[in-house]
């Protein structure tokens, strides 16, 4: 079961309902026992893959909304409708990140990540109350999002590489 989770993360951008995928892994990956345990309880991995994916979401969502400043001079009311995205960090003690420093390094490149993506979602909600040009709301969210793809497809490519590395050991 847990190597079928593993595949499941390694090629979850080749499958199109990403819902489903996150309801499978939250069962199947969870551990020992049935699908009431804790996230806290799920693999590093696991809840490290769930933290890019709601991420990846929300910078999506953002650069939809960026799309739409670049053609549209003042807000309106579909666009700026509220989102809202459930974004659990992961947080790495020292001897963790001692004893499995790419994971360190993943919690450092997704935590990067959240940082651009809240300056951006603060940056859209400036332009949805009329406190800054759409040319301005579009400068700012590229200069955020851009990074943000960059640090989430950092994650994504070594949390595939993990669990390909895991499903050969």
């Amino acid at each position: 079961m847990r190597a079928l989770c593993r595949t499941m993360i390694a090629h979850r951008r080749r499958l199109s309902v990403l819902p489903l995928i996150v309801l499978v892994l939250a069962g199947c990956c969870g551990g020992t026992g049935g699908g009431g345990e804790e996230a806290s309880e799920d693999s590093m991995d696991t809840r490290l893959s769930k933290w890019e994916q709601s991420l990846r979401a929300e910078a999506d969502w953002l650069w939809g909304n960026m799309q739409f400043v670049s053609t549209h001079l003042s807000p309106n009311e579909e666009h700026c409708a509220e989102q809202s995205f459930k974004h659990k960090s992961v947080g790495i003690d020292d001897s963790t990140r001692k004893t499995d420093p790419d994971a360190g390094t993943l919690v450092d490149q997704l935590d990067y990540a959240e940082t651009l993506i809240v300056q951006a979602r603060s940056q859209w909600r400036a332009f949805c109350n009329d406190e800054t040009t759409s040319s301005t709301a579009y400068a700012f969210l590229q200069s955020r999002l851009t990074p943000a793809y960059d640090s989430l497809n950092y994650a994504n490519s070594k949390l595939a590489e993990r669990a390909e590395q895991a499903d050969e050991g």
